[in-house]
């Protein structure tokens, strides 16, 4: 549901988030239900403010009980610099208004008892979006800590194996709580929420990576230079598992053989990548030497 909209991006309450609000306005909670509008809110506005520092659009922005999601008009993922930035403003904006709540509590400028639920509301939603898991921010740092080294498509299989684990971690936890303290509902679905979303993820990731990879054709006119390797693959091999080997630290060749090892031909990684966007993922790789 869109709430409203602020420069030009689209300001949406996701279902739960908006369950969470009522509930707490129900049992006459109406300004923590407003304090956690603003906290979320808050959080995705420090991811906003980072995108656009750093020349992204932002489409809209999903508010959720513990974070928020944001759709950018390009692939945020695309360079991992800027994901890190952006993945770590959030969590930042979070402990900054601890701090500043805090300091305000001091001189008594704030409501004790609203203050403390401040406070603890934005340290959660900080800690939280701290867990290495995707999509959470934590889980955007580690992947782009991981890209220069093992490059997009491993790093995001790695997190996505951290995150299934995290997510498999906080669910059984949460449901502890909730059996034996009556409490912990609010993790369960947190957890839930980790791992779909996960799942989502990794749909996606593919896609970007061919995006990330196409990157790489103007680099090398603009370098002139840089270090390759080549692989031996066999000519029903699908474009998508021929483009997960390819790393962003070099250039890769691919010599295709048939099933009696006859060799058929060599094709570069850009034109996999270009025969991806023009024929699709789950093509054979020996189609593409007809082609050329």
């Amino acid at each position: 549901m869109t709430v409203l909209r602020l420069w030009g991006v689209s300001v949406k309450i996701n279902w739960l988030f908006l369950v969470v609000i009522i509930l707490f306005a129900l049992v006459g909670e109406l300004a923590r239900a407003l304090t956690a509008f603003t906290v979320v809110f808050l959080h995705e506005l420090g991811h906003v403010l980072a995108a656009s520092f750093n020349g992204l659009k932002i489409k809209e922005i999903e508010l959720l009980p513990f974070g928020g999601v944001a759709v950018f008009d390009d692939t945020l993922e695309i360079d991992y610099r800027i994901e890190r930035i952006v993945a770590l403003a959030g969590p930042m904006v979070n402990f900054g208004l601890v701090v500043l709540a805090t300091v305000l509590t001091r001189y008594g400028y704030l409501n004790l008892e609203l203050a403390i639920f401040f406070i603890s509301y934005n340290l959660t939603i900080g800690i939280f979006n701290l867990i290495p898991a995707l999509p959470l921010d934590g889980g955007r740092i580690l992947r782009a800590s991981l890209v220069p080294w093992y490059g997009f498509w491993k790093s995001t299989h790695y997190v996505l194996q951290i995150t299934r684990l995290v997510a498999i971690w906080i669910a059984g936890w949460a449901f502890y709580m909730w059996i034996f303290r009556n409490c912990g509902l609010f993790s369960l679905l947190g957890a839930f929420f980790v791992y779909f979303a996960a799942l989502k993820e990794a749909e996606s990731s593919l896609y970007i990576l061919y995006k990330y990879l196409s990157r790489k054709k103007s680099r090398i006119l603009q370098m002139g230079i840089i270090p390759g390797e080549q692989y031996l693959v066999l000519a029903d091999t699908m474009i998508s598992n021929v483009l997960k080997t390819v790393s962003p630290r070099t250039f890769t060749r691919f010599l295709i053989y048939d099933k009696e090892y006859h060799f058929l031909g060599i094709l570069t990684e850009i034109e996999v990548i270009e025969a991806f966007f023009e024929q699709g993922q789950n093509v054979p790789i020996y189609k593409l030497l007809s082609s050329k």
